[in-house]
């Protein structure tokens, strides 16, 4: 729990947060980014991130408003996939998946997606900088968060309500927990 995250690492854990975990074999041809090769092992992944529209948060307004990734690189044409993932990256990401744009967050980042998670209760129980590196323990955390976080948008839903039905008066029983 305490090992550092590489971005590579939590776009993984996002693609399967997402749900989407099964369509990532689809997009392991293809090239984005310079630096993830077509060996590198989360490479289906990070293209998925980077290129699936349905994953595209619509920044514009109208229908037919291209809309901002759920992932980019670093400004270079590279991903970095090995390198260690930042709070306020894995934040901006996690916004993204629960349709935050960047109006909402404001013009400065990464303060104004730090304050925007802060406010809807993303970073409730994480006591880091924006530009720490993440840990296992503190990624869980934050997709823990994220379960119970408003969607941006019109919605405005919680988002564990956007993965299925939601189920009530059942009863969960966790055996040989400690």
């Amino acid at each position: 729990p305490y090992d550092t995250l590489t971005r590579a690492q939590f776009c993984v854990m996002m693609v399967n947060f997402l749900q989407k975990g099964e369509e990532a074999p689809r997009y392991a041809t293809r090239t984005i980014f310079s630096d993830v090769k077509s060996g590198h092992w989360a490479r289906s992944y990070i293209n998925l991130a980077a290129s699936d529209p349905s994953l595209f948060v619509k920044e514009g307004g109208g229908e037919d408003s291209k809309g901002v990734p759920l992932i980019s690189g670093v400004g270079d044409g590279t991903f970095q996939p090995d390198n260690n993932i930042s709070l306020a990256e894995a934040v901006t990401i996690l916004l993204r998946a629960l349709g935050y744009t960047s109006k909402e967050a404001g013009a400065v980042w990464p303060q104004g997606y730090m304050d925007l998670a802060g406010s809807v209760g993303l970073l409730d129980g994480l006591d880091a900088g924006a530009s720490a590196p993440i840990t296992r323990a503190q990624a869980a955390q934050l997709f823990v968060n994220a379960l119970s976080c408003k969607t941006g948008g019109e919605g405005g839903a919680k988002f564990y309500t956007t993965l299925g039905s939601e189920e009530k008066e059942n009863i969960l029983l966790a055996v040989d927990v400690e």
